[in-house]
């Protein structure tokens, strides 16, 4: 559950947790590069639910309870073509070559330097989360129904919560949570947005322009919001 944990926390979006994930590549430091075939809400309709990634993971504790990745650089996140052939989720050999076969040899080689690839973990570039036992945990229960319908009223007037998709992705080491909330109503206009809640239940959004390439966006939104520092208390 670890490299599912890993890649949850850092695409938006993600459910299923008994998605195919096979490792790839392991260096000397203990990081493993693994490949991800799973569904998520980043598509669009007629899309299908589908995503491959190819994913680094820093390292899993000892006990197994936490994992560690570089944030927004820890993955190459790719749209699913399905194969001619029959669906092949259980055939390691046949994934391997899937996953190989979608970046080329200089993308790989930057996305590892990315990743500090085999040279010491520096921690201080980690996010640190808990390994999720149970698909995404607890972690989707932060917001309740009443307080997910009033969020999605803001954002699109007059809409309700059965109109959106809305998926946890990842907290701070201050009791910040991020979400990914999309629109489900309004299809054709396709809107995502992110969506920080504080600890006193108050919350920021902002729009996503490319579901797919968000990862700027993510960091952005992170920095304006003080993602990973110290609340200040309100006099």
């Amino acid at each position: 559950m670890d490299l599912f944990t890993v890649t949850s926390n850092s695409i938006l979006g993600v459910w299923g947790d008994a998605d195919p994930v096979i490792v790839l590549e392991e260096d000397e430091y203990g990081r493993s590069m693994f490949f991800h075939w799973g569904s998520s809400h980043i598509t669009k309709e007629g899309e299908g639910s589908g995503f491959w990634a190819i994913v680094i993971c820093q390292k899993t504790d000892s006990r197994g309870k936490y994992t560690y990745f570089y944030p927004e650089v820890n993955f190459l996140l790719f749209r699913v073509v399905l194969p001619d052939e029959p669906l092949y989720g259980g055939d390691t050999e046949k994934l391997t070559k899937t996953a190989y076969a979608l970046a080329t040899e200089k993308e790989l080689n930057d996305f590892k330097l990315r990743n500090d690839w085999n040279k010491p973990i520096d921690e201080a570039k980690c996010s640190k989360v808990k390994v999720s036992r149970a698909g995404r945990g607890i972690e989707d229960k932060l917001l309740s129904d009443k307080e997910k319908e009033r969020i999605c009223n803001y954002l699109h007037p007059e809409s309700t919560y059965r109109d959106w998709a809305d998926m946890y992705l990842t907290s701070d080491a201050y009791d910040r949570h991020i979400y990914f909330f999309k629109d489900w109503k309004n299809r054709e206009s396709g809107k995502s947005y992110l969506l920080m809640l504080f600890p006193d239940g108050s919350y920021h959004a902002a729009e996503l322009n490319d579901t797919w390439n968000f990862q700027d966006d993510l960091k952005a939104f992170k920095d304006v919001n003080n993602w990973n520092t110290p609340i200040k208390k309100k006099k």
